[in-house]
C-alpha cells in the first residue's frame, strides 16, 4: 500500500445515539437504502475513534474488482473492523475540509449472518448518494474502505 491510499483522521467524533436511518439522513445525500440493512447496521462501538480511511492494495483485487467475500479478509489484514457509523462522521468531515467526495463503503456480517454494506458516492447524474443494501456485488477499483482498530488506539 501506498501513502496516497491511506487517512487516518484521530479522535473522530461518533454519534451512535443516532438510529441507522437517522444516521443516513444526516449525510444531507439522496437515500438509496434497503431497509432491512439499514436495520443491521451496526451501532456498536466508542463514542471517540481513531478510523482509518484507506484503498484496498492492488493484490486484494480479484481481476480488478473488491469482491464481497474478501472484504473482511481486507479488514483484517490491517488490523481493522468495519465501523459504518463512523465512516458516515468521517465522510462529513472529509466533505466539509477538503469539499472532495470519494466513494467510500464500509462492509460487514449482520446478526443473521449476510454480508451488507453501507456506500458513500457520487452517481453519474452528479447527485451524492447514501446506500444501503445486501453486499452480493464487486466493486471496482477506486473505492476507498474506512474502519477502526480492533483495539482501541492501535492504528497501524
Amino acid at each position: 500500500m501506498n501513502d496516497n491510499t491511506l487517512l487516518i483522521i484521530p479522535k473522530l467524533r461518533v454519534h451512535r445515539n443516532l438510529t441507522p436511518q437517522k444516521l443516513l439522513e444526516a449525510t444531507g445525500r439522496e437515500l438509496f437504502a434497503n431497509p432491512t440493512a439499514t436495520s443491521m447496521i451496526p451501532r456498536q462501538g466508542e463514542e471517540e475513534v481513531d478510523f482509518c480511511l484507506f484503498q484496498p492494495d492492488p493484490k486484494e483485487y480479484v481481476d480488478g474488482h473488491i469482491r464481497p467475500e474478501d472484504v473482511e479478509q481486507i479488514y483484517l489484514n490491517r488490523w481493522l473492523q468495519p465501523d459504518p457509523y463512523a465512516l458516515v462522521f468521517a465522510q462529513l468531515w472529509l466533505d466539509s475540509v477538503f469539499k472532495n467526495r470519494i466513494q467510500s463503503f464500509s462492509g460487514w456480517v449482520g446478526t443473521n449472518g449476510s454480508r451488507y454494506y453501507l456506500e458513500l458516492y457520487k452517481w453519474g447524474n452528479g447527485k451524492f448518494y447514501v446506500g444501503t443494501g445486501l453486499d452480493d456485488r464487486n466493486r471496482p477499483a477506486g473505492w476507498w474502505l474506512g474502519g477502526v482498530p480492533k483495539e482501541p488506539r492501535a492504528i497501524i
